[in-house]
């Protein structure tokens, strides 16, 4: 599902119109994104966002072989909650 999915179920919904729908959606992603910045966000059921440092490492590039110093860096993680895990279907083994 990409934006353009998520506008559309919500307008079949019948939560608003195209243009209030897509506000909402984009104000959400803005909200969301200023959270997880400065504090994370845990959503009861769904998840946690949540800004992690990986560390500084070595890699190598793939085209020479040559060592490369990986800088370390904040990355986004997301854990989900039970809902979601529960949504997911099970693999029979």
């Amino acid at each position: 599902m990409n934006k353009t999915d998520l506008t559309e179920e919500l307008i079949s919904l019948g939560v608003a119109n195209i243009t209030q729908t897509t506000e909402i959606i984009d104000e959400m992603w803005q909200i969301l994104a200023k959270a997880i910045a400065t504090e994370g966000v845990f959503i009861k059921g769904f998840g946690e966002f949540k800004i992690v440092l990986r560390k500084a490492r070595v890699g190598r590039n793939s085209s020479t072989g040559a060592r490369i110093e990986i800088p370390p860096k904040n990355v986004v993680t997301f854990k989900p909650g039970k809902w979601i895990l529960d949504q997911i279907p099970s693999v029979d083994q």
